[in-house]
């Protein structure tokens, strides 16, 4: 009961300060009503990491359903990535002086321009971000826990690039 009064006021004192979300902002030029995601491009040797960071932009974007995901000839806008390049290396070792945990970073390149005159609306060159896992005595394991950092960065990437498409033009 405690639990439950006390969630209602501290709800009712973030709402009554006038905090609030972000998240339902389109700060786009009017003109652009529409956006197409291609696959991003791979320049890294990682098969299939551009369907896992392009579905997670595609998801952020739905999610967010602030403007429509159309097919590039219709589009008012394109968002094109590239991931660049991926990085691992490692940060903690046993005793024997084997690897026991890795940091993955990844690299890319973001540009969203109109589709009409190739007019960049924003870009970002290098963007970066890391994620750590848990390298273990079954390879199995190792590679799950890998493709799970990569997921995770997709993830976290698809919120930054959403966020500077709305919210930081």
């Amino acid at each position: 009961m405690w639990k439950r009064l006390t969630s209602i006021i501290l709800l009712a004192t973030v709402i009554g300060c006038g905090y609030g979300f972000t998240g339902g902002v389109n700060n786009l030029p009017p003109d652009v009503r529409s956006i197409a995601i291609p696959v991003f491009s791979n320049n890294t040797s990682e098969l299939g990491i551009e369907t896992i960071f392009t579905n997670a932009v595609i998801d952020e974007f739905l999610h967010s359903n602030l403007l429509p995901i159309k097919d590039e000839s219709q589009a008012d806008a394109v968002l094109l990535g590239t991931i660049k390049s991926i990085d691992i290396s490692s940060l903690a070792y046993d005793r024997r002086d084997v690897s026991i945990q890795n940091r993955l970073t990844l690299y890319l390149d973001i540009v969203l321009r109109t589709q009409k005159d190739g007019t960049v609306l924003w870009q970002v060159k290098n963007l970066a971000d890391n994620q750590e896992f848990e390298v273990c005595s079954d390879p199995v394991r190792t590679e799950a826990n890998r493709k799970e950092a990569i997921r995770e960065i997709a993830i976290r990437t698809a919120e930054k690039i959403h966020y500077r498409t709305f919210e930081n033009f």
